[in-house]
């Protein structure tokens, strides 16, 4: 969320939240495999620490996910809210 500042908004997200958030990350993906499921995409930040290469690597070949790649860090989405709105508008509407 936002709150005002001297500079007119800040960002503020409680820790507790964004643990939250990213708890309800899935961590067992390759389970899934082998089923059928819908086209998937993938949005990561240009500076995030959250997904190794690695990772990214096994999402676009094991799991056939698409992969975007945004100007930001993890918190992306509050970083730059119009273009990854714009993006994902993108992606849903292909």
């Amino acid at each position: 969320g936002l709150e005002p500042s001297e500079n007119g908004w800040q960002l503020y997200f409680e820790r507790n939240i964004e643990y939250q958030i990213y708890k309800t990350l899935p961590d067992n993906l390759a389970s899934y495999r082998h089923c059928q499921r819908p086209p998937t995409t993938l949005i990561y930040g240009s500076h995030s620490y959250l997904f190794r290469p690695r990772a990214i690597h096994y999402m676009q070949k094991k799991l056939s996910f698409q992969t975007k790649i945004i100007e930001g860090g993890h918190l992306f989405p509050f970083e730059v809210p119009e273009q990854t709105a714009s993006l994902i508008k993108r992606i849903v509407l292909a």
